[in-house]
């Protein structure tokens, strides 16, 4: 449904967030 559409674009969201800090700190 909908609520698992936007935990997916959350996770997404989230993922991206992570790989640009990991990135920063390397």
């Amino acid at each position: 449904g909908i609520k698992d559409y936007l935990k997916k674009l959350l996770q997404k969201a989230i993922n991206k967030i992570k790989s640009l800090r990991k990135k920063q700190d390397a």
